[in-house]
């Protein structure tokens, strides 16, 4: 799901929500394997994201803390033989560069709390709903941009505001449309959790920015391991641990393999591709989600839905076209 920018990458974050270049010219003499590669990466990056949503409403048997748990868990599985490795031959600590550890255990404390927040509006709405809702962290990324680092906001921007509030109120099915006395309660709680998962994916952005060189492998670590630490002490204080059935143990260790490939996909994309053209990519997202909710759990998705997930699709698609669009200006003047 999306869940962890990589930090690592010639990529940073821009205030807009979206990756932007860090080390252009130096991406400029990288060459892909064959025409199109990267683009292939940005897709398969996407499709993961999607497919892990997917899979996280199909898991029954355990609650979305438990769910975070199991990524976690089998996050490091995969990444842990391959981190000592690395530590072993080239001597990188664990620790990170100089200055970089507390905003590392911040970025994973904000990431893997978003994650639990993810998962909790997964399980109480339509899955194609809470994923688009998720969609929402461009526009707090913008806002916490310039409350944060002083800068500005267009019209444009506080009409794409406007257009994502619009779309997240028309998911929330109110009463005066839907014809029915009051607001249905778990919808509600299911959208407080998705907007809070925006917020959340909106401050990570913001902290990546200072981890821009940061090897992207210590990243998803410490998501994982500080996600580990969280969600087992909230279990263990809720007392509400337990073991998933067997049907649902595939499931479990195919969302913490998909979450690692998607982010690799991701990873390795931005090196050969415009963030601009990653962002438009990754707007599609929104559909594929919504073709999977039809064609995988037969969940036709409601009016009102489609409305609200097209509003904020175009806010996307605005942000993600403009975004391309400045960086091609600016790369004519730049030659």
């Amino acid at each position: 799901m999306g869940d962890s920018p990589k930090s690592g990458s010639s990529e940073v974050i821009s205030a807009k929500g979206e990756p932007t270049e860090d080390k252009k010219e130096e991406n400029k003499r990288l060459i892909p394997p064959f025409v199109g590669f990267g683009i292939l990466c940005c897709i398969f990056s996407s499709v993961m994201v999607a497919l892990n949503s997917l899979v996280v409403k199909m898991i029954s048997s355990i609650d979305a803390i438990q769910i975070t748990a199991s990524r976690c868990y089998v996050q490091l599985l995969i990444l842990l033989p391959f981190a000592t490795y690395r530590t072993c031959t080239t001597g990188q600590s664990f620790v990170g560069p100089k200055g970089s550890f507390w905003f590392l255990v911040l970025r994973g404390l904000a990431g893997s709390t978003g994650a639990m927040c993810e998962h909790q509006a997964i399980v109480r709405l339509p899955v194609g709903d809470a994923v688009t809702i998720s969609f929402t962290n461009t526009i707090f990324t913008m806002l916490f941009a310039c409350l944060c680092l002083g800068e500005s906001l267009t019209i444009l921007d506080g009409f794409l505001c406007v257009l994502t509030l619009t779309g997240v109120f028309l998911m929330a099915k109110p009463p005066f449309l839907m014809g029915t006395a009051e607001f249905d309660t778990e919808v509600l709680i299911g959208i407080l959790f998705g907007i809070t998962r925006a917020v959340l994916l909106a401050i990570t952005y913001i902290i990546v920015r200072k981890l821009a060189r940061t090897p992207p492998m210590l990243n998803i670590i410490y998501y994982s391991i500080i996600g580990s630490i969280t969600t087992t002490i909230l279990t263990a204080a809720t007392g509400s641990f337990r073991f998933p059935c067997w049907s649902d143990l595939p499931f479990v260790f195919v969302m913490g393999l998909i979450g690692v490939l998607g982010q690799l996909g991701m990873t390795i994309g931005l090196k050969y591709e415009r963030a601009g053209t990653f962002s438009v990519v990754r707007a599609f997202q929104i559909v594929l989600i919504f073709i999977l909710q039809v064609i995988v759990l037969h969940d036709i998705p409601t009016t009102l839905s489609l409305i609200g997930a097209s509003l904020i699709f175009a806010t996307v698609l605005i942000i993600a076209v403009r975004k391309l669009y400045n960086q091609k200006r600016k790369s004519n003047k730049s030659d």
